[in-house]
């Protein structure tokens, strides 16, 4: 969830794997509705542990750090505690506190991640997992951000 909202979030990542045990390299994702008051974007380094990688299902764990940004819709009682005044002394008016405004943010993410791979062949597994979006110097939105992720994901390449 995003913003109170089921998201679904698109992503592409890419490194050196080791082993079949070792991951690091990068990773970056984005909110596949790119409403003007729904978006969310973040990226950054990823490293990650594979469990019993020679058998068929193995286990990984890790996780991504880096930067993000996101635009949502917020009222302006979620924003200020109730209505607020706006203008000068002589144009003075009230903003009700259920006026919605678009407000943008970025943030620092730490995501930790565990799932299950199953090996479909030499070259390709199917990852599903689940994590946790934390975040980190959002005053306007982070509690919008953080909360748990489910992942499906279909890794290529490796031996």
């Amino acid at each position: 969830k995003v913003n109170d909202r089921a998201s679904t979030l698109a992503g592409v990542s890419g490194g050196w794997l080791t082993d079949q045990t070792l991951f690091i390299g990068a990773a970056g994702y984005w909110n596949t509705n790119r409403d003007d008051d729904h978006r969310l974007q973040y990226g950054g380094a990823v490293a990650r542990w594979n469990w019993w990688s020679r058998q068929r299902v193995s286990v990984s764990t890790g996780g991504l750090v880096g930067l993000g940004t996101a635009t949502l819709s917020r009222t302006v009682g979620e924003l200020f505690g109730g209505p607020v005044a706006s203008g000068g002394f002589r144009n003075a008016r009230l903003i009700p506190a259920d006026a919605r405004f678009r407000v943008n943010d970025t943030f620092f993410i730490a995501e930790p991640h565990v799932g299950a791979l199953v090996h479909l062949n030499r070259w390709v597994r199917l990852d599903a997992g689940v994590g946790y979006r934390l975040i980190g110097s959002s005053p306007l939105l982070g509690d919008q951000l953080r909360g748990v992720s489910g992942s499906l994901a279909l890794q290529i390449g490796g031996r």
